[in-house]
């Protein structure tokens, strides 16, 4: 069991840059979705209340309020980072089997 904690520490310590890295794009990215996707959701809601004359207790009774879970589960942007974290893991995966 020492062992394995000794080889996890020395690639955990090799790999910490490449680790990081991955956390930052990914945190980045993500960042930049949900920025993209409240102004999208801001811009629609003002150009429906505009045109119809709509208050805004009036258009969240009509469309409803927006979550952070409608972002999360159809958001390219949300998913797209994660999934390239799997791929580069699975590659330094196989890279030092």
């Amino acid at each position: 069991m020492i062992r394995f904690a000794k080889l996890l520490h020395f690639e955990c310590y090799r790999f910490r840059y490449f680790y990081l890295a991955l956390l930052l794009v990914t945190a980045i990215l993500q960042s930049v979705g949900l920025l993209l996707f409240t102004a999208e959701y801001m811009q629609r809601a003002n150009r429906w209340m505009t045109a119809g004359g709509l208050s805004q207790t009036q258009f969240l009774e009509r469309i409803g309020p927006t979550s952070f879970a409608r972002f999360s589960e159809g958001s390219l942007w949300f998913v797209a980072p994660i999934a390239l974290c799997i791929v580069a893991l699975l590659l330094y995966v196989f890279l030092i089997w």
